[in-house]
């Protein structure tokens, strides 16, 4: 999510019994892009958060485009006009806003130009504007300095960027593979990650896998397995008080006292991408960085050194979080290669595993050239080699389109064990390296 304009404000009211009481009442307001604009449009999203010391229970705001107009928006919102947009709090629905809590609603922007980034104002925002360059958001810089990632697509994230999202959990994959091609139990570790196969707001039907390069504009965050394998370092968030059941069309968190930090907050846990999210869901639509969380790590994860092992049941609720790629945590040794189930001589599917920074390619050496190998559907992790022998050479490329351990080659033959056709899942099989 990329930060451009911040807006700051305070209104100062208050003879109260003869008293002077001073109620501060401020927000920052704030009009985001989220994720990756596409040609002619991107999602955007409009944040109010509660600086000051009462309760926000009125709010309006406005922004206006140069070469741009909403095709829809989502969440608790009217939103009224055509440029300059005032969005308000719906009639009967009045969303109030706590003291340090922030309430968000979002909209698809079709543009003619480059993706915009208006100014917001408001009474609630008061007058003078504070505007922060991209070249300072901790974002756009560090996307900037990840500019190689996933050099074939637009949808690749950087390393070391903080992504805002809701979170759910779920039982698992098992066996025989999880989206990106790995059975759960060969996984490096049980605490692991499904990240969203499709970005389309407020659209739940299905599309074909893996997504074609026409219609890349709704590639979520799965990137067609592109991030597969990667590790991702997940920090707790708000928790909600009121109705957080995904719903079509229906905001997160509805009713209740909304969105509020309590313990939890700031307890983090390293995990895993290992399965795909294309439920027809708001989670896995609405929330363009969701993540759905295996449920055996909700109580693994720490905060100042303790591990907070009660999360569930009672303390989760769909929360927000927010999370950022890493590199493997204490990573050693070398990757795993195996063979997939019914993998053959001519059908030479492989599965790769134990990565450092993801991985981006499989490149075979076929008759003295380095090939690249294509991947099996959108499981990030399987590459089909070109067949016909019974020995292979390949290199690994990463999340950064480098080679891994500066090009090793990995030299290994079809396993004996499978005869002419694999079993199992996975088979594993031993290589020498040069």
């Amino acid at each position: 999510m990329k930060i451009f304009v911040v807006k700051k404000c305070a209104l100062v009211v208050g003879l109260l019994f003869g008293l002077t009481t001073t109620v501060l009442q401020a927000a920052v307001c704030t009009y985001t892009i989220d994720g990756s604009p596409w040609a002619g449009g991107n999602n955007a999203k409009v944040t109010i958060k509660n600086t000051g010391n009462t309760a926000i229970t009125s709010w309006n705001v406005s922004w206006k485009y140069a070469n741009s107009k909403i095709n829809n928006s989502w969440g608790q919102a009217n939103i009224a006009g055509a440029n300059p947009y005032t969005a308000t709090q719906p009639t009967g629905w009045a969303v109030s806003i706590a003291p340090g809590q922030s309430y968000s609603f979002g909209m698809t922007v079709n543009t003619t130009g480059s993706a915009e980034t208006p100014v917001v104002t408001g009474a609630i925002c008061g007058a003078n504007n504070n505007v922060v360059s991209s070249k300072k958001s901790s974002v756009a810089t560090s996307s900037k300095r990840n500019s190689s990632i996933n050099k074939s697509s637009t949808k690749a994230s950087a390393a070391n960027s903080s992504l805002i999202a809701v979170a759910t959990y779920f039982k698992g994959f098992g066996d025989p593979y999880g989206g990106c091609g790995i059975s759960q139990s060969k996984l490096e570790s049980q605490n692991f990650v499904a990240l969203n196969v499709f970005n389309t707001p407020k659209v739940y039907s299905p599309f074909a896998r893996p997504i074609a390069p026409a219609n890349a504009k709704i590639i979520g965050e799965f990137n067609n397995g592109l991030n597969c394998g990667r590790w991702v370092r997940v920090t707790i968030n708000e928790n909600c008080n009121g109705l957080n059941d995904g719903h079509q069309f229906e905001s997160f968190c509805r009713g209740g006292t909304g969105w509020f930090n309590d313990a939890y907050s700031g307890a983090t846990l390293d995990m895993i991408v290992a399965d795909s999210c294309t439920d027809d869901n708001s989670w896995c639509r609405d929330s363009p960085r969701h993540l759905d969380l295996a449920e055996a790590g909700l109580n693994k994860f720490a905060i100042n050194g303790s591990t907070v092992n009660d999360m569930l049941p009672l303390h989760f609720n769909n929360r927000k979080i927010s999370w950022e790629y890493i590199p493997a945590p204490n990573y050693s040794g070398d990757i795993a290669i195996y063979f997939m189930r019914d993998a053959q001589k001519w059908w030479p599917a492989i599965a790769i595993n134990h990565l450092k920074n993801g991985i981006h390619g499989v490149e075979q050496l076929v008759n003295g050239s380095w090939v690249a190998a294509k991947m099996n559907s959108d499981l990030g992790q399987s590459y089909i080699l070109q067949g016909g022998v019974s020995s292979f050479q390949i290199r690994v490329r990463d999340a950064n389109n480098e080679l891994i351990n500066s090009g090793r080659v990995y030299n290994f033959n079809f396993p004996a064990v499978c005869g002419e056709k694999c079993a199992d899942a996975l088979t594993a099989v031993r290589y020498s390296i040069q």
